[in-house]
Order: structure tokens, then C-alpha cells, then sequence
């Protein structure tokens, strides 16, 4: 649907909706005018059955308008179809019209001179007030105003009561005028409901740009509270070993004590590392370069450098003999599996992390699976957000950026990062990308 379309259908619901009150207004009024002509104009018809059948389909239509608003308020909702509705209501409109037409031949003949006249205002009323209330869903067209004033004036002519030349002219310019207040309200009401709707539109844009950058700013808030903390513990212990070497005078402490501050100044630039990339993706100054990549010695270099960390933590890395080639950026790729296996050997707590990859068609998935905690429901679904981390204290860690990262640098090199919900037996993370197993591609990776 057109964007024109969408702004009709949106103005037809909005005055579907506002027309239930003036409806229902309308529905007892006209019910007093049936009434009326009950009690004041079939006593004066010499032949009554003519007013009996009309009032009798006057009432069948009323019955029909108040049955459509009934059904349209109880089915209300978003999104819901109005062009049901729609044919509806302008089938009910096109037929009291037609009554209101063939009222004038039935009504005013039995009448009195004085009676004629105050019918021949109503019927004008009726006019103004159809107008007045018509929509998008139901306008009055202007072939009834037409037809309604050729009726009246063709009755005036023909029967020629007292002063019936400025009847005619009266009539004939009620109707003309009638006509333009048609054009000028219907213009002015779609104006007014389509500026409400674009008004409620951009509020409610509004409300969700500030809600985005709520989230933003309270993820950076939390990003900065955990930097401050993650990097202070590092350089915590490189301050420490540092003290140890200086206050020891035994070699193999000192020894110690410097390897240990190595090791927290290595911890530190790696956390400063990983915030720099994930900044630079962030800000879209990161661009891939795709080549053929042979997965099989990617996976093991990558596995063989985090096997320190395994170890530290009593796990094992398992990486499977792969010959599939992928089409990635090489430092991207690498970065990425090292961000998935270092998120599994940090948050697992299990024993074992395989690491392998797959085919299917023109796409190589590369699996990080471990067999520890796995992950929350109530985490799953933004384990790939900016700043994200585990609602289990025992997962947290880190800035909560390596798993945005790896989905970043996914989709920068043609494919995407995330977490398969089938596995129960811990977490497989997955990383798609497409395939280049031809061999030209595995000679060039080789």
C-alpha cells in the first residue's frame, strides 16, 4: 500500500471512529421524524399504505446503520480492513437517499399548505446535516443533492402552491449553495483529520527516538561503569606485582611477580583493544576487505591462542579439521571467532569448547558450541546488543561488547552473527558467511 493510501485509509478509520456518537444522534432523530410522519401526516393520506411501506424502510435502514456501528466498535482495532465498513456504509447512505428522494412525492402530497412548508425546510435540513456529517467512509455525493433538489423543485412546479415561483428559486439556490458547503467542509475535515494523524505520527516517532536514545545513553552509562571497573582490576594487580618485585629480594619471586604484572598489562591492553574496535565499528570506520579464507588454519591458530585462557579456566578447545573456505575479511573473521571463543571460555563453565564449520549452499556456518550453562531466555534475545552482558552475575564481565562486535563485523563482510536457540546442552553461537569453495578460491586462500 501507497503512501497516499495509507494517509486515506488511516483518515477513513479515524472518522469511522468519530462517527459514532453524531451517528447515533442521527439514528434518533430521524426516528423522531418517522414518528412524526406516523402521527401527523398518515392520518391525512386518503391511500396510507405508500407512507406505511417508506416509513417501514426508513426504519429497516436505521436498523442497518445502528447494526454497522454496533459491529464496527466491537471489531475495532489496529490495522483492521475499513473497506468492509466502508462499502457498508455508502450502501446505506446511497439507499436512505433514494428514500429521502421518493419521500418528497409521498410525504408532501397529504400534507396541508402549511405542513408543505415546514417539510420543505426539513428537507433542506437534511441536506446541511448530511453534509455536515458525511465522511470519507460515507460522503454525500453530489448526485443526491442534485437529485434531492430536482425533487423538490419538480414537486414545487408541478403542484404550484401558493408562491411556488420563490419556492423554486429558493430551493434551486439551497441546493447550489449546499453543493459548495459540500466541497469546502469535506476539504477542511480530511485537512484537519490527515494534520491530527501526521501530528499523532511524528509524536509517537518522537516518543520512540527518545526511547531509543534513552537506551543509548544508559548503555553507555553502564559501558563506562564497566570500563572503569574492568580495566581497575588489571592494573589493580600490575600495581601489586609491581610492588612484589620491587619489595622482594628472592629472584624466583621477583620472577613471579613480573610475569604476573606482564600478564595484567597484557589483560589491560586487550580490554582497551576490544573497546578501540568495537568504537571503530561503531562508528562505521571499519571497512571489510573480502577474500577467500581458509577456515581450517584460521580455527586453529585462533583456538591455539586462546588455549592459555582454556586451560586457566579448566576447559578444553576442540577445533575440527575444516577444508571450507569462506569469502571474509581476514583480520575481521579472526577477531570475530576469537571474540566467540573468548566469550564461551569467560561465560561458559563448562569443559569443552568446539569449534568448527559447516556448508549449506552458498553460505559456511562456523560453530563456537560449549557444553556449559548456556544461555537464559530472558537473555537470548540481546546477547548481540551494544553494552549487553548476562542477567546471572556469575556470566558478567567485560564491556559486553564482544558478541555486538562479532555481529558488526558479520554483517560488514556479507553475513551475520547469532545464537542458535535448538541447542540445550550449553550455547552455540554461529557465524554465516558466504561460501567460496571453488578452486580458484582454495588456491588463492592456500
Amino acid at each position: 500500500m501507497d503512501t497516499g493510501a495509507q494517509a486515506r485509509a488511516a483518515v477513513i478509520a479515524a472518522e469511522l471512529r468519530g462517527a459514532r456518537g453524531p451517528t447515533l444522534i442521527g439514528v434518533v432523530i430521524m426516528t423522531a421524524v418517522l414518528i412524526f410522519v406516523t402521527l401527523a401526516i398518515r392520518p391525512l393520506a386518503a391511500t396510507p399504505w405508500p407512507i406505511d411501506a417508506w416509513v417501514a424502510a426508513m426504519a429497516m435502514v436505521l436498523v442497518g446503520v445502528l447494526t454497522l456501528m454496533v459491529a464496527g466498535t466491537l471489531t475495532d482495532r489496529p490495522g483492521r480492513p475499513v473497506e468492509p465498513w466502508v462499502r457498508g456504509a455508502r450502501a446505506l447512505q446511497s439507499t436512505m437517499s433514494a428514500l429521502i428522494v421518493v419521500s418528497v412525492w409521498i410525504l408532501l402530497p397529504p400534507a396541508g399548505p402549511d405542513l408543505r412548508a415546514l417539510m420543505l425546510m426539513m428537507y433542506v435540513w437534511y441536506i446541511a446535516t448530511v453534509i455536515a456529517a458525511s465522511s470519507e467512509a460515507s460522503p454525500m455525493p453530489a448526485r443526491d443533492i442534485v437529485v434531492l433538489t430536482l425533487s423538490m423543485v419538480g414537486w414545487v412546479v408541478w403542484d404550484r402552491p401558493p408562491y411556488w415561483e420563490a419556492w423554486a428559486v429558493f430551493l434551486t439556490m439551497a441546493g447550489g449553495t449546499m453543493l459548495a458547503f459540500r466541497r469546502m467542509i469535506r476539504r477542511a475535515v480530511v485537512a484537519a483529520l490527515e494534520a491530527r494523524i501526521a501530528s499523532e505520527t511524528a509524536e509517537a516517532a518522537t516518543r520512540a527516538a527518545l526511547a531509543t536514545a534513552e537506551a543509548a545513553r544508559d548503555a553507555k552509562t553502564r559501558f563506562i561503569a564497566s570500563a572503569s571497573h574492568d580495566l581497575q582490576q588489571p592494573l589493580q594487580a600490575a600495581a601489586l606485582f609491581f610492588e612484589n618485585a620491587v619489595a622482594t629480594g628472592d629472584a624466583a619471586a621477583r620472577a613471579r611477580a613480573v610475569t604476573g604484572a606482564r600478564a595484567a598489562f597484557a589483560s589491560t591492553q586487550g580490554l582497551i583493544r576490544q573497546m578501540l574496535d568495537h568504537l571503530r565499528l561503531e562508528a562505521g570506520a571499519v571497512r571489510a576487505r573480502p577474500e577467500p579464507v581458509a577456515l581450517g588454519p584460521l580455527i586453529a591458530e585462533v583456538a591455539a591462542e586462546h588455549e592459555p585462557a582454556a586451560r586457566a579456566a579448566g576447559m578444553r578447545l576442540i577445533a575440527l579439521p575444516c577444508r571450507l573456505v569462506a569469502t571474509a575479511d581476514p583480520a575481521l573473521l579472526r577477531r570475530a571467532v576469537g571474540n566467540l571463543i573468548a566469550n564461551a571460555v569467560r561465560h561458559a563453565a563448562g569443559e569443552r569448547v568446539l569449534i568448527g564449520a559447516r556448508a549449506c549452499g552458498g553460505t559456511v556456518t562456523l560453530w563456537v558450541i560449549d557444553d556449559g550453562r548456556g544461555v537464559s531466555a530472558a537473555d537470548a534475545g540481546r546477547l548481540f546488543e551494544d553494552y549487553a552482558q548476562g542477567s546471572d552475575n556469575a556470566t558478567r564481565g567485560g564491556f559486553g561488547l564482544g558478541l555486538a562486535s562479532v555481529r558488526r563485523s558479520a554483517r560488514l563482510m556479507g553475513g551475520d552473527a547469532d545464537l542458535d536457540p535448538r541447542w540445550t546442552g550449553g550455547a552455540a553461537f554461529r557465524l554465516m558467511l558466504p561460501r567460496a569453495d571453488t578452486v580458484e578460491a582454495l588456491c588463492e586462500a592456500a
